[in-house]
């Protein structure tokens, strides 16, 4: 059931401009600095999920092509209204969560990488390749991300918690290069 509510969640999260109910504080934009409370997360169900907590993140592509690639916007967001905590908020779920949170970073690295070496190629014939670098790396995101609950057993495994935390880290470290969100061109 943990699988299918990620995917839900992962896939039916609208952007915000067409919804029309984002607000200031409904957002989180992911930092170094940012570390995820329990009051973050202010759903406590969702149709047919049964979990103590959940992360609605997502990795969002924004950029403008004119003649070229004139900039890129590529952000790990944490929508607050739609991440789930009910029963056990055990600092160890928490972190698992921030976790999450952390490996959808990773991803927006790799985007970002993926498109500053071949932006120089982007034109507004074939800007398209753009949304098929984003949906191949959230692909890839989703699967580590089941691939994590599984690992770490929900967070139940604190060693492979640990180590997993220690793993996603080191790679943010890696890909600090492509840390900023925002590049013009």
């Amino acid at each position: 059931m943990r699988y299918f509510a990620i995917i839900i969640l992962f896939c039916a999260w609208i952007p915000a401009s067409e919804s029309g109910c984002k607000k200031e504080n409904d957002t989180l934009i992911w930092s170094e600095d940012l570390k995820l409370k329990w009051e973050d997360f202010k759903s406590d169900s969702f149709p047919g999920v049964n979990v103590s907590a959940l992360s609605a993140i997502r990795v969002r592509l924004d950029y403008e092509v004119r003649y070229n690639l004139d900039w890129i916007k590529v952000q790990c967001e944490f929508s607050k209204k739609f991440s789930i905590a009910r029963k056990d908020k055990s600092p160890n779920l928490l972190l698992h969560e921030q976790g999450h949170f952390d490996l959808a970073e990773i991803y927006a690295r790799e985007i970002r990488h993926d498109i500053l070496t071949i932006r120089s190629k982007v034109n507004r014939d074939n800007y398209k390749m753009l949304d098929s670098i984003h949906h191949l790396w959230d692909s890839k995101l989703l699967k580590e991300q089941i691939k994590y609950d599984k690992e770490t057993d929900y967070s139940r495994d604190t060693l492979r918690q640990s180590e997993w935390m220690v793993e996603i880290k080191s790679r943010l470290k890696k890909l600090s290069r492509y840390k900023e969100a925002y590049y013009k061109f």
